[in-house]
This record gives C-alpha cells, sequence and structure tokens, in this order.
C-alpha cells in the first residue's frame, strides 16, 4: 500500500486496530484461573531474589548486557533500510519484508527447534548459542551495507529471535522455586523495562553524533560482555 500511495499509512494503522481489538476479544475467552494471595510476593522481595540466587542474578546481568545490545539497535533497523533507499534501490515493501515479515517468519520457524534445546541444554549453554546468533546478526546487516548482508542478517536476527523470545518467557522456570516464581519473574521484567527504555535512546544519541556502524561496533561490545560473562559463569560451574 505505502509503494502505491505513502498516506495509506492511515488504512494500515486502522488494521492494526482492529487487529488488536481481535487480540482483547480472544483474551476475554480464556479461563481465569485465580491465585491465591501470597504475602512474599511483594516488591521489595525482588531485590531479594538477586542477593539469595547468585546464579540467576549473573545471568540477569549478562541477560542486561545482551537486551541493551539488541534494543541499541533495534528502533534502529527500519530507519538503517530507509537510509539505504537510494544507495540500494530499496522499495518499502522491501523495507517491511527485512524488518518486520521475514524475522517474524524464521521466528516461528526456529521457536520449535530452541524449544527441544530448552529441555535438553543447560540453560547458561542455550543463552551463550542464542547471544552468538545474536552477536554475527549485528555486522551482517549493519556493517555488510548490500542486500545479502541485510538479508542474511535478518534471518539470522529471526533465528536468534525464536529463541531469545522462548528463553525470555520461560527462563525463569530454570532457576525460581515454584512458590517464588512471581518474584523471580518480577525482577526479571524490570531489568527488562529499564534496558527498553534508555537503550534505544542511547542508539539515537551515538546515530545522531556519528553513524550507524557505529551503534552497531556499540552493539557488538556489549553483546561480546554479556557472552564473556556467560563463560565466566559456565566456567565456575554453574
Amino acid at each position: 500500500l505505502l509503494d502505491i500511495d505513502s498516506h495509506y499509512f492511515r488504512v494500515l494503522f486502522v488494521f492494526v486496530g482492529f487487529a488488536c481489538l481481535g487480540n482483547g476479544l480472544l483474551y476475554t475467552r480464556m479461563p481465569i484461573v485465580s491465585m491465591p494471595e501470597k504475602d512474599d510476593t511483594v516488591p521489595t522481595k525482588m531485590w531479594q531474589t538477586l542477593r539469595s540466587h547468585r546464579v540467576f542474578a549473573h545471568v540477569l546481568y549478562s541477560w542486561f548486557l545482551a537486551g541493551m545490545a539488541m534494543h541499541l539497535i533495534l528502533v534502529q533497523k527500519t530507519e538503517y533500510l530507509v537510509s539505504l533507499v537510494e544507495s540500494l534501490n530499496i522499495s518499502t515493501t522491501e523495507i517491511a519484508l527485512y524488518a518486520t515479515a521475514i524475522p517474524e517468519l524464521c521466528k516461528l520457524v526456529a521457536m520449535p527447534f530452541f524449544a527441544l534445546l530448552f529441555d535438553r541444554m543447560n540453560f547458561v549453554s542455550l543463552r551463550i548459542l542464542v547471544n552468538s546468533i545474536f552477536l554475527s546478526y549485528i555486522p551482517l546487516y549493519f556493517l555488510v551495507g548490500n542486500r545479502f548482508g541485510i538479508i542474511l542478517g535478518t534471518i539470522v536476527h529471526g533465528i536468534g529471535m525464536g529463541g531469545g523470545m522462548l528463553m525470555w518467557k520461560l527462563g525463569v522456570t530454570k532457576f525460581a522455586p515454584k512458590d517464588q516464581t512471581g518474584n523471580f519473574m518480577a525482577i526479571h521484567t524490570y531489568l527488562t523495562g529499564i534496558r527498553g527504555i534508555i537503550a534505544p535512546i542511547i542508539g539515537y544519541q551515538i546515530i545522531a553524533a556519528t553513524t550507524f556502524a557505529q551503534a552497531g561496533y556499540v552493539a557488538i561490545a556489549l553483546m561480546v560482555g554479556s557472552l564473556l560473562w556467560l563463560f565466566w559463569l559456565k566456567r565456575e560451574g554453574h
């Protein structure tokens, strides 16, 4: 639609609105399971979780670095493609494919594979694998500078998302006792929100002062730091 007329974005927004409405209606059909109230599920408990479960804390710290790397450049993906419209003659259809459609499709295909690995592999080892996939995506997408690199990077990113999304949703089950899942998930989602707020701001500041490539280098450094942290954790026998 945007190739026909850029003003058709309004039509797309209406479609997205109806899709969200349908999603909400589907949620209303899910059975509601009442949970017993627990006195220990309070905000202050999530910080105690970091102090009392050191392995989980180190996993979250390394995860924070990896998340910073991904959020730093995630919001720049589309803008980077737009900056290449003239040099690579990229259409709006291609931008939609590279930024959203292809990685989402690859995520769906890869997720069952990572589900099998999640049940069979050590969590830290699997996190190292997923972070390594993300690390390879960054230079392919942002540094190669041609269609082949962008397409390959998009595919690699989608595969990594399949593992990353699964581990984000289920990772705490590898560490949390059943009666403390809420506290573990609370600190996990809290740190996710923090990096989701500050990383894009930092990313835009880097790009405003330098280039997309420089933002890519910063993201690579953060991801390498995350991997080194995980390798140290694995060497310690966790």
